[in-house]
């Protein structure tokens, strides 16, 4: 092979490995919490009347979710608690886990039958074993993605109670029943979290239970501590408890809670720069010093 076509080939598998890696760094689409909470209601309505996918393949896929249930393993488990944060069914996710495995296994044939075309193939054995490796870190590449986008929707649903605290609290002002006040904040706003707060209530109805449980509950399963507090706090004004400075109390406590948590933030990514930064300066004090060093070290010889 001539010296021109090994250094094309060799650019072409640099290419494809370069891909792969940006590949496993992007994370995939963020997830429509708003959407998925839409739909929920019509996927719950087809499997209570036997008219969803009942094909071989998603009996399958069933099975193998449920298999995967059982474990909490990054590699092989079903982070069940930030699936249900999101609002996303096992099926898909590990629908989603296979497609990037497959995918990162194609990307990797390719880059084996291209090697092997330029007359610098692997043995089998390596390209096996590589293949099985890229599989592998394709499939955790949905369950990072899944465990971020949980941390951020958890925080942005205390951001929101938050805001649900002071409502509740301008109802009880008003003079509304806890129940009816918690009911009106939450037909306020129109985020995704105000959405799962409604639903949460909606659901309180029709079960008989009161909505302060509820709320409990959605809190439990959010793992969002301040939205149990509310509910605690508005279980006591069942009671005849007033409760107005309590919301208000609290609700500046999570929104100092959430300023000091936005200025942490900022001080580390400001300390990441500094590295970048002093590099920077010191290759530029290398560039303009090196004229008048080489010239010394010339006058010198």
């Amino acid at each position: 092979m001539s010296a021109g076509a090994a250094a094309a080939v060799l650019g072409i598998v640099a290419g494809l490995a370069v891909t792969l890696v940006v590949l496993a760094l992007l994370r995939p689409a963020p997830v429509d919490v708003a959407a998925a909470i839409a739909d929920l209601d019509d996927r719950m309505r087809q499997r209570r009347d036997g008219t969803g996918a009942s094909s071989r393949s998603a009996r399958r896929i069933r099975r193998l979710a449920g298999y995967s249930a059982r474990s909490s393993s990054l590699w092989w488990g079903i982070p069940a608690r930030d699936l249900d944060v999101l609002d996303l069914t096992a099926e898909r996710f590990l629908v989603r886990r296979l497609a990037w495995a497959g995918g990162a296994a194609a990307l990797g044939a390719t880059v084996c039958a291209l090697s092997w075309l330029a007359g610098m193939g692997l043995p089998a054995e390596v390209a096996v074993l590589a293949l099985l490796v890229m599989a592998t870190a394709g499939s955790v590449v949905p369950a990072l993605a899944v465990r971020e986008d949980a941390r951020r929707a958890r925080e942005e649903f205390r951001r929101a109670t938050a805001a649900y605290l002071d409502l509740v609290a301008q109802e009880r002002a008003t003079g509304r029943a806890p129940s009816q006040a918690l009911d009106e904040a939450a037909a306020v706003g129109d985020s995704w979290a105000f959405a799962r707060i409604r639903r949460a209530l909606g659901h309180a109805a029709h079960a008989g239970s009161t909505p302060w449980e509820s709320l409990a509950m959605l809190g439990r399963r959010m793992a969002v501590a301040e939205l149990e507090d509310l509910a605690d706090i508005v279980a006591t004004a069942a009671d005849g408890a007033a409760i107005y400075r309590t919301l208000l109390a609290k609700s500046a406590a999570l929104r100092a809670a959430a300023l000091a948590a936005d200025k942490a933030d900022a001080n580390s990514r400001s300390q990441r720069l500094a590295l970048p930064v002093a590099l920077l300066l010191i290759a530029f004090l290398l560039l303009v010093l090196y004229p008048a060093v080489n010239r010394l070290l010339l006058g010198g010889t």
